[in-house]
């Protein structure tokens, strides 16, 4: 009982944050909704990525790949996480997509941010 309220919850705070996934028709269309603003999102963050890659000397260049690649797997994990709390249900996908949404516009901040202090 519990883990559907928690279920419901998630579900209502997902449609109330993410407002035009919301109206979609079915679960499977808020999926693919959420699946592609991040795959945007994603799109945004490597060109961000090779902006700041351009205004770094080689040494910047291997750092912001560590950094990246770490950042990359700590994305991944956290999407599961966040998908977990609807473990084997149709909202688990939606999570996960709407948690690397977050995440990368979030690291999207980061790299321009970065850039900004580079390109001083």
């Amino acid at each position: 009982m519990k883990r559907a309220i928690w279920m419901s919850c998630i579900l209502v705070l997902a449609i109330l944050a993410y407002g035009h996934v919301g109206r979609a028709q079915s679960q499977a269309k808020m999926t693919q909704q959420a699946v592609d603003e991040a795959a945007k999102a994603d799109k945004a963050m490597n060109a961000a990525y090779k902006e700041l890659m351009l205004l770094l000397d080689a040494e910047g260049q291997e750092k912001l790949k560590t950094a990246q690649r770490a950042w990359i797997k700590f994305r991944d994990a956290e999407c599961a996480l966040a998908a977990d709390a609807a473990r084997g249900g149709s909202l688990s996908p939606q999570l996960h997509a709407m948690e690397s949404l977050t995440l990368t516009e979030a690291r999207t901040s980061q790299l321009n941010a970065h850039a900004r202090v580079f390109r001083k």
